[in-house]
């Protein structure tokens, strides 16, 4: 599992799936790669109103939140390196779903 925000959430979620953007050297891009698109599943867990109406320390507070839960109830199925939101840190982990 991976928690991260966005102003713009769903333009975000879109570009999870741009070959432009995969190339990019984010460690959560190298992950998809690694594991393959058809092994993720994206979704918003909190829309916070339309961009712009709130502000980035609220975006990342409500960040940190779901981080929260995440590292307290799933550490093990974490991707997020940082317990700390707006960082990019990100593991790589093998699972063997089979």
């Amino acid at each position: 599992m991976y928690v991260g925000s966005a102003w713009n959430g769903s333009t975000r979620l879109l570009s999870y799936w741009t070959p432009s953007i995969l190339r990019r050297k984010y460690p959560i891009y190298k992950n998809i790669n690694y594991y393959g698109i058809h092994n993720f599943a994206l979704a918003i867990l909190e829309d916070l109103g339309e961009s712009g109406s709130v502000t980035k320390e609220y975006i990342l507070s409500r960040e940190q939140y779901y981080l929260d839960i995440l590292f307290d109830k799933y550490p093990k199925l974490a991707l997020n390196l940082a317990k700390i939101a707006a960082s990019t840190k990100v593991i790589n982990i093998n699972l063997n779903l089979a």
